[in-house]
């Protein structure tokens, strides 16, 4: 009786051969890809997860020193791919953007030549010609999620001036009833302001990316003794400063009904969660 209790409690954790083996097998071969070919294994990784896993993938591709570049609407393509010495974000790790009929519409229409100006995008891909010989638009929020999330910086750095232009063309769009005029109106998509404004773009592609692509605040430090802090990987028990980028946040409740927050830290040398308890009712640290 006893040796059968043992056997029936080993079987809750253990594994046949067959499964070992192959278990095995493939761990060996995954971490042989990824050791040698980290760029190429990487960019697989963001094609098979779901965004909101990409936060360790981004993570790798920092420890592995591989790039990832922004979002272009002149070199991205619906799924992630390697791009000289890095990967170039893929349309399909936009919200909004998981369908690939607007992604197969960039790419058809820029394979002459790139798109110069957004005018010049509206004009070949955000006007649709129907059956009838009437016009309409695509929908709206893939294409603001585009310029949000920088894809159009190439050729216009202010996003938020270019989406409020890109919203009086599409508010003006169904008064115009001829191609000369809906051209025209396309022709009107010029932003008030010249202006890069950083702080916005980082909120924005927190949002829509899951993580902060280009202007990334934390490049600007070499280590985290420039701000007399201590790396993660470093950390011993007692009292320690230590700085990174919030990218994720949540709020819980204890059992015993206090609030507290579950925040995601990035820093140079890693992630790690950190506690803050009994925080206000509005008390936030994501984007700061």
């Amino acid at each position: 009786g006893r040796l059968f209790d043992e056997m029936t409690e080993f079987a809750k954790y253990c594994f046949n051969k067959s499964h070992a083996d192959c278990n095995s097998a493939i761990s060996y071969q995954t971490a042989w890809l990824k050791y040698h070919y980290p760029k190429e294994f990487l960019c697989a990784m963001f094609n098979n997860k779901p965004q909101d896993k990409y936060q360790p993938i981004i993570e790798d591709c920092r420890k592995a020193r591989v790039k990832l570049l922004p979002v272009s609407v002149n070199r991205s393509f619906h799924y992630f791919v390697t791009e000289g010495e890095g990967i170039r974000y893929g349309f399909i790790g936009i919200k909004q953007i998981s369908d690939d009929s607007l992604s197969n519409e960039i790419i058809k229409n820029r394979t002459e030549r790139p798109y110069e100006s957004f005018s010049d995008f509206a004009k070949r891909v955000c006007i649709r010609q129907k059956e009838d010989d009437s016009y309409s638009q695509v929908e709206k929020t893939p294409i603001e999620n585009l310029i949000l999330t920088g894809a159009f910086d190439e050729v216009y750095p202010s996003r938020e001036e270019l989406l409020l232009a890109y919203d009086a063309f599409t508010r003006a769009f169904p008064k115009a009833r001829t191609k000369k005029a809906i051209y025209k109106l396309a022709d009107g998509i010029i932003p008030c302001e010249d202006r890069e404004d950083k702080s916005f773009n980082r909120k924005k592609e927190m949002e829509l990316l899951g993580a902060i692509i280009k202007n990334d605040p934390l490049e600007g430090f070499a280590s985290d003794a420039d701000v007399n802090c201590t790396p993660f990987d470093e950390l011993t028990e007692g009292t320690h400063e230590i700085f990174g980028l919030v990218t994720e946040e949540e709020r819980f409740y204890s059992k015993k009904g206090n609030p507290y927050l579950k925040i995601r830290l990035r820093g140079l040398s890693g992630s790690m969660n950190v506690m803050k308890f009994r925080p206000d009712p509005e008390e936030s640290y994501f984007g700061k």
